[in-house]
């Protein structure tokens, strides 16, 4: 494909990732763990709080982008 290269080399797709989970603040590296597990959370708990979680999925990651840029707030 034309475009293995570019997006290899970007840490997608076929390459591998560039973005170290562990170093983001929370919930990612919390979430990104639960992920490769295959769990899906709907509450994380972090210095004594409880914080809801919403899972969304799209078929097109820049139409759900788009959307939830026209959501205020």
């Amino acid at each position: 494909m034309i475009f293995d290269k570019l997006f290899s080399e970007r840490g997608v797709g076929g390459g591998k990732p560039r973005i170290d989970y562990a170093t983001l603040p929370f919930p990612s590296p919390d979430l990104a763990n639960l992920a490769k597990e295959g769990i899906a959370p709907a509450q994380l708990n972090h210095n004594g709080k409880t914080y809801q979680v919403a899972t969304i999925a799209g078929g097109c990651f820049w139409g759900v982008e788009l959307a939830f840029q026209r959501v205020p707030g």
